[in-house]
């Protein structure tokens, strides 16, 4: 329990005491453990009204206190058997004795453990800056990712790994599985059918450009039937059909020839990322 100036008794107060002389923290200490044996006058600290400054006295012995907030609030507990704790209050102030205080400062560099040294500059630090361009690129690379592509400047190369013991010194590291005949000819065989499907979607694709060029044969077959003595009307060639128009639709058919060129390979790709997932599956099994 705490008292002040007037001699009126406060409520429970807790605070970290901190020392800039390992010295004087333990004779503190030692008073503290001996405090049955203490004088009135022997161990006392003075605050002024609202006062950020004070004085420790120890032995007669005049030692400067200086009031700082700390950079995050501290938990307290308590025990009575060592097992079971009980939180007492939040600590968010510490008693600065003997340290060297700048002019306006309020809170404490450091906080109560190690990892709290120089808190506010370290955990506490400004978010840096990055240029629009830097972020852009990250954009792209990601996206190339996430489509099965790589970042530009790198390439993705598929390798199946085993965990290998060493007999000798019993250390594991993972190592490159040594491709055999079989998994050779299979890998072959995998290009083969994939060469193939591919050129299968080529032959789809230009079977779907000579049916669009009978159509339009026919389209052009009907529009000179329509010309005056069976010639071919003004503006148009042989096949009837508009310049114009026709460029159109061979533009139109090379979109298609592509777009189904692009579907074949997406389905390589996704049918090349299913061996890769299978491969390491089996890998970590026989690992683990």
């Amino acid at each position: 329990m705490a008292k002040n100036q007037a001699g009126t008794q406060l409520g429970e107060e807790q605070f970290v005491l901190r020392f800039a002389d390992p010295s004087l923290a333990e004779r503190v200490r030692r008073a503290l453990r001996e405090e049955d044996k203490l004088a009135s006058d022997c161990l006392q600290i003075e605050f002024p009204e609202s006062g950020k400054a004070g004085v420790l006295m120890l032995d007669g012995e005049r030692h400067t206190i200086a009031l700082l907030s700390l950079p995050t609030v501290v938990e307290s507990y308590k025990t009575y058997d060592d097992t079971n704790l009980v939180k007492t209050g939040d600590i968010g102030q510490v008693l600065l004795v003997g340290g060297q205080v700048a002019p306006g400062q309020e809170e404490s560099l450091d906080g109560v453990t190690p990892p709290m040294n120089n808190a506010r500059q370290r955990h506490f630090k400004q978010v840096p800056s990055v240029e629009p361009a830097v972020v852009a690129r990250v954009e792209a690379d990601l996206l190339s990712i996430l489509q099965g592509g790589a970042p530009s400047g790198y390439e993705f190369h598929d390798v199946e790994e085993e965990y290998v013991v060493d007999p000798k010194t019993k250390v594991g590291t993972w190592q490159m599985v040594k491709p055999t005949a079989k998994d050779k000819a299979d890998k072959e065989a995998g290009d083969k059918e994939k060469a193939k499907d591919k050129d299968k979607a080529k032959d789809k694709a230009k079977d779907k450009d000579k049916d669009g060029d009978k159509e339009g044969d026919k389209d052009g077959d009907k529009t000179g039937d329509d010309g005056e003595g069976g010639g071919t009307p003004a503006g148009k060639d042989k096949s009837g059909v508009a310049p114009s128009r026709r460029q159109k639709a061979k533009k139109d058919k090379e979109v298609k020839a592509n777009v189904a060129a692009a579907a074949a390979q997406a389905a390589m790709a996704a049918e090349a990322a299913a061996n890769v997932a299978a491969a390491r599956q089996a890998a970590g099994a026989s690992g683990s």
